[in-house]
């Protein structure tokens, strides 16, 4: 099994209105990148105060064949890491529904889980409050950063479960 850690910045509350993407693999490596909005179905970009991703950055994003090369070209055997599994991959399917793309299915792990499982339901457990336990200097809502935290703390914790497929 090949884990990949995954994680999306959203421009609004339209389901699918990914504007960043950032996958972590286990070599170490991340990549991250701003993607563009879909001019008729993805509205604004609303939550830039968050992300600091600007409407001008994402009107020169990457259209959708960028990411979706990305995924495809993961070996069969990949596992998708993301921190609150279920809200990346409902974001993910509407965002495959929104550009007509044909859904690639992945297993997935849900990391917040873990942390859940490791520190309780009350415990900081966040992407920078789990950086912050495990060492890991982050950017403030970075994809790439992200997305290599929710790999990490599947590595020094463990899975709790069999990953979810979909």
């Amino acid at each position: 099994m090949s884990l990949v850690g995954i994680d999306f910045e959203m421009a609004n509350g339209t389901r699918g209105s990914l504007c960043a993407y950032g996958l972590a693999y286990e070599d170490g490596t991340t990549e991250h990148a701003v993607l563009a909005l879909h001019p008729e179905f993805g509205g604004e970009q609303e939550r830039g105060r968050w992300h600091h991703i600007s409407p001008a950055v994402t009107a020169f994003g990457l259209g959708p064949d960028a990411l979706y090369r990305r995924l495809k070209a993961l070996p069969a055997d990949t596992t998708l890491v993301a921190h609150d599994a279920k809200i990346d991959k409902r974001e993910l399917y509407g965002w495959y529904s929104m550009w007509g793309l044909e859904p690639i299915d992945f297993e997935w792990i849900d990391s917040l889980g873990i942390a859940r499982r490791e520190y309780g339901k009350t415990a900081k457990i966040g992407i920078a409050a789990m950086a912050e336990r495990m060492g890991i200097t982050v950017r403030p809502h970075h994809p790439g950063d992200d997305a290599r935290v929710a790999l990490e703390i599947v590595h020094r914790y463990g899975v709790d479960k069999a990953p979810q497929k979909g």
